[in-house]
């Protein structure tokens, strides 16, 4: 009986769960580039916050889906979240702590990205975890 239920627990969470697209992740990847001060693509500075954005939304993701070692030891997340929420919210953390000047540009898309999670309970879960990583 004990392997029915798990069996039926792990069924369920491959049918509810809702991989972030590879879509969010590109695109906060590609925003992160195009923020660079003109001229200043590839400098140090915008490298280091590429990094960031990169490893911040692998820690989110990871801790909704545990596949890998976390390089930041981010406990494990609630596993019904939104995983796009989480990417979304961990990149554009990183982002305007770098590109502050930018924050209105970063904030319209961080709107549109969230919007675009029509479940609140797991947008906000996502949300919540985003902000740890």
């Amino acid at each position: 009986m004990r392997s029915v239920i798990m069996g039926m627990t792990v069924a369920a969470a491959l049918v509810f769960a809702q991989p972030a697209t590879a879509d969010t992740v590109s695109d906060w990847w590609e925003f992160a580039n195009k923020l660079a001060p003109p001229g200043g693509g590839g400098t140090p500075d915008q490298m280091r916050s590429t990094s960031r954005v990169s490893l911040a939304m692998f820690e989110a993701l990871n801790a909704i889906d545990r596949r890998y070692e976390s390089y930041l030891n981010l406990a494990a997340g609630d596993p019904t979240a939104s995983q796009d929420a989480a990417a979304a919210t961990a990149a554009y953390l990183v982002l305007v702590q770098h590109y502050p000047a930018q924050k209105t540009a970063l904030d319209d898309s961080y709107a549109i990205a969230m919007q675009a999670v029509p479940d609140a309970a797991k947008r906000e879960a996502g949300r919540l975890i985003g902000e740890q990583a």
